[in-house]
């Protein structure tokens, strides 16, 4: 994987630069694209494998020449309800990650121990015991923090039919034992990695407790039913503060949905929905491949090319101003939610890096000017605006850098992980 850090120093030399400068202040504007925009933790989302365990190299690499960052990674715990983890399952998780990193994704985690083929046949779906579930969190611990950097969110999982928290054949998903794979996932889990927990009524009493932690929310059946198929409660009042609570939550937390088959008559497949529903909840991923009835009215409307770009963040460079001794850079965020994690801006300036912000407090439509002491030099007149993953794993990997959603002009140019212009 080529280091875009020293494309970014040929990237200074593309532009024949104007050493005569010209006087401040100085206004650069940026041009806006419409384009789609392939940037990490954000878009639409599909199964990497039915077991990402087993998911091949190849499997990985489909999904980013496919145009996709996220991958959803389902591990079966199927053989080990009874017993611990083996030493040679968690090493094979192990190669999975690396493989992850290598084909420039992250993945969407659920661990399940059942994963049935249709909603008639959970009923007999079983999970494991509560001390088997704590002990393999306590396995995995480790795995989770030498591989943060690919893990896009950890899905709460464990419990019940599909890991998706109902129907447990070992009472894991009362009340109190919630509570506890709750504390256990809190604890596994590094700080930075996004926490997902599918039902809202939980999430709302743990909140009014307290006790939510930093636990945000899937929706498995977004759009699909007044009460997108039991999501959310039955009861009208009790649905609608759900509702608000859940739509507050995922302003500052990862949101990543699918929707799911139901009553042709119930489900709001139309455009303005989506559009409406994907702002008010702040949706960073969609399931690409199901269910199918969503996308293909999407498509037939006409306003699938506007929900790929709306998902998650769009950040886009609206100008540089340059004037006694300061730049100011102001991005707008033209997409339904924040980033996932804080990411810095970063300036670069005749081999100087210069920390401008972070990008993380851009919340959905809003615009943020970022601040740098700023001095002109005789080297170089291209500065370069970057927004590299914060990981020293992935910080020189381009495929994981943030691309703005700005179009390239003659003096404009984005090239493997950052956006040079000419400044004088």
């Amino acid at each position: 994987m080529r280091k875009f850090w020293h494309l970014i120093v040929l990237l200074t030399t593309f532009f024949v630069p104007s050493l005569s400068f010209a006087k401040e202040p100085v206004t650069i504007n940026f041009a806006p694209t419409t384009a789609a925009i392939i940037s990490p933790e954000r878009g639409f989302w599909r199964f990497v494998a039915d077991d990402f365990a087993t998911a091949t190299d190849q499997d990985l690499a489909a999904l980013y020449d496919e145009g996709l960052t996220l991958g959803y990674g389902v591990v079966r715990l199927d053989k080990y309800r009874a017993i611990e983890l083996p030493r040679e399952f968690l090493a094979q998780l192990e190669t999975r990650f690396a493989a992850t990193r290598k084909a420039g994704i992250k993945i969407i985690l659920r661990f399940s121990y059942n994963y049935p083929s249709s909603s008639s046949e959970y009923e007999g779906a079983k999970d494991a015991p509560l001390k088997i579930v704590l002990k393999h969190l306590e396995q995995l611990t480790p795995l989770f923090e030498k591989n943060s950097d690919v893990i896009a969110a950890v899905q709460a999982g464990f419990i019940g039919a599909w890991g998706e928290g109902h129907t447990s054949s070992n009472q894991l998903d009362t009340d109190e034992n919630k509570g506890i794979i709750r504390d256990a996932l809190l604890t596994a889990v590094p700080t930075e990695v996004p926490l997902q927990w599918r039902y809202p009524a939980d999430l709302v009493g743990w909140q009014e407790k307290g006790e939510r932690g930093r636990f945000g929310f899937h929706n498995d059946c977004f759009l699909s039913s007044p009460t997108d198929v039991g999501t959310y409660s039955e009861n009208e009042n009790q649905r609608k503060s759900e509702r608000e609570i859940m739509a507050s939550l995922t302003e500052k937390q990862f949101h990543s949905i699918e929707t799911c088959d139901a009553d042709k008559n119930a489900i709001r497949n139309d455009c303005a929905s989506i559009m409406q529903e994907g702002a008010e909840f702040h949706v960073s991923g969609i399931n690409r491949e199901y269910y199918r009835a969503f996308h293909e009215r999407w498509e037939k409307d006409g306003c699938m090319p506007e929900i790929a770009a709306k998902m998650g963040y769009r950040l886009r460079l609206l100008d540089a101003k340059i004037a006694n001794g300061t730049i100011e850079v102001t991005i707008a965020n033209d997409g339904w939610a924040r980033l996932a994690r804080p990411r810095q801006l970063e300036l670069h300036q005749g081999g100087q890096v210069v920390s401008l912000g972070d990008l993380q407090q851009i919340s959905a439509g809003a615009k943020v000017t970022y601040k740098a002491p700023f001095s002109k030099n005789d080297q170089t007149d291209v500065l370069c605006l970057s927004a590299p993953d914060p990981n020293t794993s992935l910080r020189g990997n381009a495929r994981y850098a943030i691309r703005f959603a700005n179009s390239d002009r003659p003096e404009q140019t984005w090239r493997d992980g950052a956006f040079c212009f000419k400044a004088y």
